[in-house]
């Protein structure tokens, strides 16, 4: 962790936990106000990547949605403010925008360890945003505070349109944003639609033919229409 000095703004790495610091540089003694400083830390990745697919196709599957092919997984490491607070202690995010998916995120129980490139494991960093902290960060009932980078897949999946999920690193949670309407939805639809194209071609050959002749021409319809309806509903094409 570092500082700066409040005179020359040099970078004063801390290596001992003290109240006052020497700057190496101009030699001002400097207060640290340990409630307001923050440290890095990281919550290792325990998810790999070869796990993304199946638990997507897991969640998707448990939320009645259609298994949509994944067009790109990206590794991000996400910062989130863990402040202690008389009440307890609060997750927050230290970037922005924060997807509505992630909305009400807490952090892993999961043991943290102090940030380095090597237990990054190849996430990369999303940087922390200035206005993500503005709602607490300057208050002097902040509290300790501390930066911990959250691992996450940001998995992009569709075919005509595109969705997002947000797959949790550590305990392998999907949160998914706004996905495709589920199954049943669709098939509902499509029911419909096959019932509304029947009755249309019925009340024609009702309309247009007369006795027998009106009825053979029903059963010749439904059993020809029999084998594209079974393959609409399950393949969704006509």
């Amino acid at each position: 962790m570092e500082v700066r000095c409040a005179s020359c703004a040099g970078k004063i790495a801390l290596e001992r936990d003290e109240p006052f610091l020497r700057c190496p540089f101009c030699g001002s003694t400097l207060y640290l106000d340990r409630a307001q400083t923050f440290q890095r830390f990281l919550i290792p990745p325990a998810v790999p990547r070869a796990r993304v697919e199946p638990l997507l196709r897991e969640a998707l599957a448990a939320a009645e949605m259609p298994p949509l092919p994944v067009q790109s997984v990206v590794a991000e490491l996400l910062p989130f403010w863990s402040v202690q607070e008389e009440g307890g202690r609060r997750t927050i995010a230290a970037f922005s925008p924060q997807p509505p998916a992630l909305h009400g995120f807490s952090l892993p129980s999961a043991g943290a360890v102090y940030f380095s490139e090597e237990a990054a494991g190849g996430f990369a960093v999303m940087p922390c945003a200035e206005s993500a902290s503005a709602q607490w960060h300057g208050r002097e009932a902040s509290g300790r505070f501390s930066l911990v980078m959250v691992p996450f897949y940001r998995v992009t999946y569709g075919a005509e349109k595109t969705y997002a999920a947000w797959i949790d690193g550590v305990t392998g949670k999907v949160h998914l944003g706004e996905g495709p309407p589920p199954l049943t939805t669709q098939i509902s639809r499509r029911f419909w639609t096959i019932l509304t194209l029947l009755f249309l071609v019925f009340t024609a050959e009702a309309f247009l033919l007369r006795g027998i002749w009106s009825l053979a021409a029903v059963a010749v319809s439904a059993l020809a229409a029999y084998p594209a309806a079974r393959r609409f509903f399950e393949e969704g094409e006509p």
